[in-house]
């Protein structure tokens, strides 16, 4: 199987080295940019083939693509993979809305095409494990409370602040928690936007002092009827990356976070099944997780089986949310 990585940027590497680690034989992979010199350099580097952008599409070879460029391409290059006939695994969002994304699922599903969206989080082992604890073991009883929290500096790339191009805390940011609290918790009745602020307007960029207009700081918190109370925070002004999950129930707490320095613990105020109460340091495979979603991805290509996450009907209700989050947006600015 060949497969092109279309973005040379900071996140090709990362799914280079997830396709590698995948384990698929007879894995072939080429890099291809607007900018043919970057993906020269790129392929240079990581020891695949550069070709150019627009033979990527009719190049019968190529069975599949990973769309790792900026959010404002996704959707047609996406819709280009489709066209083609080739199966794609594109970055977060997928779309610009929830129109656009139902438009691509559909397609997706009229012309047989596998279709993922890269919410990277749904790989990493100790979020898969908070899941295996919350419904499989039901440790914490009822749930009563969840806290999310997602943070970065941003000031990467201009597009990523200027809402014409989909920038802002809650295509960049939020995304990520909120896919990963409809993995957890399920599908809320309603998101409510508490705030969204503009606090950095003026950003150093690239050496560059750059005016931008997206929200760098979200408060949003999900309906569940009676189930827990779910909120979740995002932005793009914490000095160094940060993110965190607190889970409350009637029998005890689960934290956890992808960064190894923050605390992965469960806490119980009675034993339940193997976990005796008192506090426990979570216990997960260190599994790289780009090369969880590469495996997920390709073996589905491979077979034509459904994909276990990260399904294209998946995004589309995640993008449906953010479209709700938007229109309250715009109501309070």
């Amino acid at each position: 199987m060949q497969v092109a990585v279309i973005g040379c940027g900071k996140q090709a590497p990362k799914h280079l080295h997830g396709l590698r680690g995948a384990g698929l034989e007879n894995t072939f992979l080429a890099v291809a940019d607007l900018d043919a010199g970057r993906a020269v350099a790129l392929a240079a580097k990581e020891g695949v083939t550069a070709i150019p952008l627009d033979k990527v599409w009719d190049d019968a070879g190529i069975h599949a693509v990973v769309i790792a460029t900026p959010t404002f391409t996704h959707a047609e290059l996406a819709g280009k993979a489709i066209g083609s006939g080739k199966a794609f695994l594109c970055e977060k969002p997928l779309a610009g809305n929830g129109q656009e994304a139902r438009a691509l699922a559909e397609r997706a599903e009229s012309a047989g095409i596998t279709g993922m969206v890269g919410y990277i989080y749904r790989s990493v082992p100790v979020f898969q494990q908070v899941r295996h604890l919350l419904h499989d073991e039901k440790v914490l009883g009822v749930l009563t409370l969840a806290l999310l929290r997602i943070g970065g500096r941003g000031s990467h790339q201009t597009w990523k602040h200027l809402r014409a191009h989909g920038g802002g805390a809650i295509n960049e940011m939020l995304v990520h928690t909120l896919d990963l609290a409809l993995w957890l918790f399920g599908t809320p009745s309603h998101a409510h936007l508490l705030a969204s602020e503009l606090c950095a307007p003026v950003r150093p960029i690239n050496g560059r002092s750059e005016t931008v207009d997206a929200e760098d700081m979200v408060l949003v918190r999900l309906d569940y009827g009676a189930g827990p109370s779910v909120y979740l925070q995002a932005d793009m002004l914490t000095p160094a990356f940060t993110q965190r999950l607190e889970v409350e129930g009637i029998n005890g707490t689960l934290t956890a976070s992808i960064q190894r320095e923050e605390p992965s613990r469960l806490f119980l105020v009675e034993r339940r099944g193997h976990h005796s109460a008192g506090h426990h340091a979570l216990q997960h495979e260190d599994n790289d997780p780009y090369v969880t979603q590469s495996r997920t991805f390709l073996a589905a290509v491979a077979t034509g089986s459904k994909l276990a996450y990260g399904t294209l009907q998946e995004a589309v209700l995640l993008h449906e949310l953010i479209d709700q989050l938007h229109l309250q947006q715009e109501r309070l600015t």
